[in-house]
């Protein structure tokens, strides 16, 4: 996930960087124009035409500029939003994860106590067992006597 994180900061660092290069090569552009534009109007009236064909060409370039910017803008704002939906799944996961490593870790107590239980459980049974063998025996006994008395 963090390389597909560094990459995204990395587009976005690198179209920063077009984007200020070619925010200063028109800057360039501009002052070369503006200099050409007042060495023209210096030089006369009949260069105004190729003036305003220039001043046309530069609005131009300003449009196709400021059209790319908002392209650029509308691109981060995408890439940031699939960051942050991608950063949600990842911890909806990492949650999900979570949850099922304590549900196995409490499966392995329950299991584990259950074993130590069935020594105890078995020693507690076999205790039991012989207790309450001779506790029938007697309890039989004296009912079987006066049966026997009775049959004699």
């Amino acid at each position: 996930m963090l390389s597909q994180q560094q990459q995204q900061q990395q587009q976005q660092q690198q179209q920063q960087q077009q984007q200020q290069h070619q925010d200063q090569r028109q800057q360039e552009q501009q002052q070369q124009q503006q200099q050409r534009l007042g060495c023209l109007h210096l030089r006369g009236d009949s260069m105004k035409p190729r003036a305003a064909q220039q001043q046309q060409q530069q609005q131009q370039q300003q449009h196709v500029t400021s059209m790319l910017n908002q392209q650029q803008q509308h691109q981060q704002q995408q890439q940031q939003q699939q960051q942050r939906q991608q950063q949600q799944q990842q911890q909806h996961q990492d949650q999900r994860e979570q949850e099922q490593q304590q549900q196995q870790q409490r499966l392995r107590c329950l299991h584990l106590s259950g074993d130590s239980m069935k020594p105890r459980a078995a020693a507690a049974a076999a205790a039991a067992a012989p207790a309450a063998a001779p506790a029938a025996a007697p309890a039989a006994a004296p009912a079987a006597a006066p049966a026997a008395a009775a049959a004699s």
